[in-house]
């Protein structure tokens, strides 16, 4: 199944150019005032609604579980250009997913996906969902059961023949 949020990300432009806007404002304002040592002030508004949206988490989120591979990835495009931490992919086999869960914070949403790792034990990655619809989460879980059922199946059939 593939699944990915793409098409919201043009309300994110507009988003974008109207906090640019405010922060110009911001600046513009401070320094007509004077700022505390020579550094532009923010107002609270402008400080809130920034860290709302870093809470949230990336907004574009791609889920790929076609084939053997599973292919997870949050990024915000826009700034992605700027630093690596606005970029996150996770690519694992299905056979080594062993549990995932759902938390759901108020206006947050993250997937936390644990997978065997190489060396024995259990790697832990946490993605943003908190830009995915009720429907596409459900699409989400739907599909990650799929995969633990049917490679759990699997491992017991292979333990089975030998």
């Amino acid at each position: 199944m593939r699944l990915h949020n793409k098409q919201r990300y043009t309300y994110f432009k507009v988003f974008y150019l109207l906090f640019i806007l405010v922060l110009l404002f911001d600046v513009v304002g401070s320094s007509l005032e004077g700022s505390l040592g020579g550094l532009p002030m923010l107002t609270p508004f402008a400080l809130l609604v920034a860290l709302f949206f870093v809470y949230r988490g990336l907004p574009v989120f791609e889920f790929d579980s076609d084939g053997e591979v599973l292919i997870i990835v949050t990024k915000e495009p826009f700034l992605q250009a700027f630093s690596g931490m606005f970029f996150s992919q996770t690519e694992f086999p299905k056979r080594k997913l062993r549990s995932y869960s759902i938390q759901r914070l108020p206006f947050r949403r993250v997937l936390t996906v644990n997978i065997d790792s190489k060396d024995g034990g259990i790697k832990r990655v946490k993605q943003s969902i908190s830009y995915l619809t009720k429907t596409e989460v459900r699409d989400i879980e739907r599909s990650l059961i799929g995969c633990l059922k049917r490679y759990k199946n699997q491992d017991f059939h292979e333990n089975e023949v030998d």
